[in-house]
């Protein structure tokens, strides 16, 4: 296991969905909209996005043991994710609860991962007959 690609791909999951809020808050700051209960499922939806890019990434970097290493890395984003509850008032039972979402987007990125990355060992014993 290495620590390095764990905190390297913890960080890229952190910045992919700062970024989604971000661009989010912004967009509706603008709009003057920033305390709509329509920028909560926003920011959700862009969360969930950008989680799924984020563990996208991260899927098509990982060399070996694909999603054994995309657990640990949501279980080390949700661990550094507590940082919410203290920083932003996140609630503690909605900060346990988003394990679960981290997991589902997981999921979905490292499948998207795995269907984007061909490994070479199996794509080269399928081949065509040269005529």
């Amino acid at each position: 296991m290495n620590w390095k690609l764990i905190a390297r791909d913890t960080l890229i999951l952190w910045c992919f969905t700062a970024l989604g809020g971000v661009a989010v808050g912004f967009a509706f700051g603008v709009m003057g909209a920033a305390q709509s209960p329509k920028s909560l499922i926003a920011i959700g939806v862009s969360n969930l996005l950008f989680g799924i890019v984020g563990f996208t990434i991260v899927g098509a970097l990982a060399k070996v043991n694909r999603f054994r290493h995309l657990l640990i890395v949501a279980v080390a984003t949700w661990i550094t994710s507590l940082t919410n509850v203290f920083v932003f008032g996140v609630g503690f039972g909605q900060w346990a609860l988003s394990l679960l979402f981290l997991l589902v987007i997981m999921l979905i990125g490292g499948g998207i991962s795995l269907l984007l990355t061909a490994r070479p060992g199996r794509t080269a014993a399928v081949r065509e007959p040269v005529a």
